[in-house]
C-alpha cells in the first residue's frame, strides 16, 4: 500500500514572508489553533452546540 505524497508546490502563505509557506504547514498550524480555541476559549455550551450540528464522523476523502 502506498502512502499519500505531500506536494510541496502548493503553498498557503506568501505575503510578508521571505519565502512561500507550504500549504500542509499552514493547514497544520490552523488545526493547532482550532484545537486551542476549542479547549480554552469556547464555553461548554458552545462546544455542545457545535458538536450537535457537526457530523459525528467526517467522511474519509481517501476512501
Amino acid at each position: 500500500m502506498s502512502q499519500p505524497v505531500v506536494d510541496g508546490r502548493f503553498w498557503g502563505k506568501e505575503r510578508g514572508l521571505a519565502r512561500r509557506y507550504p500549504l500542509i504547514c499552514h493547514l497544520l498550524d490552523t488545526a493547532a489553533v482550532a484545537g486551542v480555541l476549542w479547549d480554552r476559549v469556547l464555553t461548554d455550551a458552545a462546544r455542545a452546540w457545535k458538536t450537535s450540528v457537526l457530523p459525528s464522523q467526517a467522511p474519509n476523502p481517501l476512501g
